[in-house]
């Protein structure tokens, strides 16, 4: 029970191993008082942890020119509702020409924004295909760090004295599995490549986490090609996505080989 229950880990596990605690009937139900807690408020914790995650994955990806994640990241949700920050980058937004003329409204501010949208409307601007983004979002990689950076919680640092390294340490104050897990993400990113380097095969090694192109489940890799994970029907859209792939080579071969 120490172990698993979320809120409160060290003072609950003091009380769990004082000696004589299950002869202690006062002890025992201060600790069954404090050892209750709210289940939105753990759904709550637990959303912001893995929305953070999330968002931390998929702004790995675009720095590795892998934008699935990025693309499918928002969700809308109770608990697990997901950033949109991606979302701007998908379509692009109507624009007027630097010299665009707008005498005929005569100075009138209503006029003027009917004229602009008349000639918006009159002049779509193409969007991309479903899946692709209309704007690069590693052209805005600094605002998005930024971001993922605002959804860490502050630390608290204390001295502690580490049993078996037998020396006073400086360790960071934690009183749940939520801020270990958060503490860990924060460890995880600052040790993360510049983007320029994050592309390379050697910063993709077997056993990293990663997102499942299709699901968008998390899941382990096991070899650093690994880009779906095992589900049977995310290896049936993997398999569906390689044959695509084959006859588009095979097309583009033969149209290569009839040239005259």
């Amino acid at each position: 029970m120490p172990f698993s229950y979320p809120y409160r880990i060290d003072a609950i596990f003091e009380m769990l191993t004082l000696e004589g605690f299950s002869e202690n009937e006062s002890l025992a139900s201060i600790t069954g008082q404090d050892g209750v807690f709210s289940i939105d408020q753990f759904m709550r914790d637990l959303g912001k942890l893995y929305n953070a995650a999330r968002f931390h994955l998929a702004l790995e990806g675009v720095a590795m020119a892998e934008e699935h994640a990025a693309y499918n990241l928002y969700q809308e949700g109770r608990f697990f509702e997901s950033s949109a920050l991606f979302e701007k980058y998908k379509r692009l937004g109507p624009e007027l020409p630097d010299d665009f003329d707008f005498s005929a409204a005569g100075g009138d501010l209503l006029e003027s924004m009917q004229l602009a949208n008349e000639y918006i409307v009159a002049h779509p601007v193409e969007q991309p295909p479903e899946g692709e983004f209309a704007e690069e979002p590693y052209d805005h990689y600094e605002e998005l760090r930024d971001a993922l950076l605002g959804f860490f919680p502050d630390f608290k640092l204390r001295l502690k004295y580490h049993p078996k390294k037998r020396r006073v340490i400086l360790s960071a104050d934690v009183d749940s599995v939520f801020e270990i897990a958060w503490y860990a993400l924060a460890h995880l990113i600052t040790e993360e490549p510049i983007p320029e380097e994050m592309g390379k095969e050697a910063d993709r090694p077997e056993g990293m986490l990663t997102c499942c192109k299709h699901c968008g489940r998390f899941f382990i890799r096991r070899s650093s090609r690994n880009e779906y994970c095992g589900r049977m029907e995310c290896q049936k859209a993997r398999n569906a996505k390689n044959q695509r792939e084959f006859r588009e080579r095979r097309r583009i071969t033969k149209a290569h080989d009839h040239k005259p």
